[in-house]
């Protein structure tokens, strides 16, 4: 994986909605509301030092009536109190500046005698290595996207990063900068362009944790991004690192095995799937077991493709993997460039489970949305005995069943 292999932002402050004031924006080059204008250490040094967060109230108070359109087009008569605006802004509740049992460092609360007895040295110095803390763990975040928009999901973990200390700009079309602490935590280009202009972000949940949710618009619509970033652009490895066998039986009679090598290193979390399913090892998935053995090939298409692993119906309609009942695209590096390529079937993007495809020719068309993990590497005549029970409706000419299944000790005699 790249060194960009997950977005993890630590920011911490209660970021929900409150109702009827979205904590979110739009404006030109990226960054939205109030968060566009921030110079995060300088403002950590300043609030450190113990100067008047009135003036920054005051400075964040003006901008945002610049962006809303002034005060009255924020209530009724333009009235709203210092703690709807603190809600508004940050997504958290009223809290008395005073308050001791307050934890969250914020830019409303007063600092003790000790804080602003602090060194100027001692400042810095924290600064710099909360900073690099963060990069540290900058390494877990998850995107996804639909026809025409990319969305980026970056989880949100320490309570001590405000709103302040993040700054999301869109330089160019395919340049997102995404910095905390002013520190900038991308240095790839994007995989392909955007529209600059249309570039937002907004507090939000994904499952349940707080992420910074970036949506960014796709210049050419329709089209699939393969990856995020630019430097995620390598050549596959197309390393073997495990061989799975299949004895298959046609109506009742054994007709050989087939091996397939997986390709671990590309594309890890597909393969382990692919694995466990051929092992048996993950146990059942709603009453069923989730094991290939006893499972049929039941779509066979000659000269195109060959279906089998729903042990859930054994029709093509049932879902389940061992991350749940469906698991995200994990990249599409290996294409479909040959006969006896070993791909996940889907129902769309994103709908991986347990079936899986077996080419029986060069399928190019197959390349950008499945997600191929492996080839057959012994038993091609065994597949193209299979294609010849198929039909042009893809049904079965007869039961083609896995007989046996599992994993092969790694190129032994």
């Amino acid at each position: 994986m790249p060194s960009l292999a997950g977005l993890a932002v630590l920011v911490g402050l209660g970021f929900h909605s409150v109702e009827g004031s979205p904590t979110y924006g739009k404006n030109r080059g990226s960054v939205c509301g109030l968060n566009r204008i921030r110079t995060p250490r300088r403002f950590i040094q300043r609030r450190r030092a113990g100067e008047d967060s009135d003036d920054w109230y005051g400075f964040l108070k003006k901008q945002s009536n610049k962006e809303g359109g002034g005060e009255k087009s924020r209530g009724e008569g333009g009235g709203e109190t210092p703690e709807d605006e603190r809600r508004r802004l940050y997504g958290m509740d009223p809290v008395p500046v005073n308050d001791p049992n307050f934890k969250v460092d914020n830019p409303f609360r007063k600092l003790s005698p000790q804080e602003l007895l602090k060194s100027k040295e001692d400042r810095e110095s924290e600064i710099d290595q909360m900073a690099d803390d963060y990069e540290k763990d900058f390494k877990d975040f998850d995107w996804t996207q639909t026809d025409t928009e990319v969305n980026v999901y970056i989880p949100i973990y320490d309570p001590s990063i405000t709103p302040m200390d993040i700054e999301i700009v869109q330089k160019s079309r395919n340049k997102l900068d995404i910095r905390v602490f002013d520190q900038p935590l991308t240095q790839s280009p994007l995989a392909l362009e955007v529209i600059p202009d249309s570039t937002y972000w907004f507090l939000d949940e994904l499952e349940g944790k707080r992420c910074i949710h970036i949506v960014l618009e796709k210049r050419d619509k329709d089209r699939i991004w393969p990856y995020l970033f630019l430097e995620e652009d390598i050549e596959p490895t197309l390393e073997i690192t495990d061989r799975v066998y299949m004895d298959i039986d046609i109506d009742g009679d054994r007709i050989g095995r087939i091996v397939i090598g997986v390709f671990g290193e590309d594309v890890p979390k597909t393969s382990k799937n692919f694995l466990a399913l051929s092992e048996g090892s993950s146990g059942t998935f709603k009453g069923r077991n989730m094991h290939y053995k006893g499972t049929r090939f039941h779509k066979i298409i000659p000269n195109f493709i060959l279906q089998a692993g729903d042990f859930a119906n054994g029709d093509g309609s049932g879902k389940g993997s061992i991350f749940g009942p469906t698991f995200k695209d994990e990249n599409f590096r290996i294409r479909h460039m040959e006969a006896g390529v070993v791909t996940m079937a889907n129902a769309g993007r994103d709908s991986n489970g347990a079936q899986f495809m077996i080419t029986l020719q060069p399928s190019s068309w197959l390349d950008m949305k499945h997600v191929a993990f492996g080839k057959v590497i012994e038993g091609m005549d065994v597949v193209q005995k299979i294609a010849k029970m198929g039909s042009s409706t893809g049904e079965p000419l007869g039961e083609v069943l896995i007989a046996d299944c599992g994993i092969l000790p790694f190129f032994s005699a």
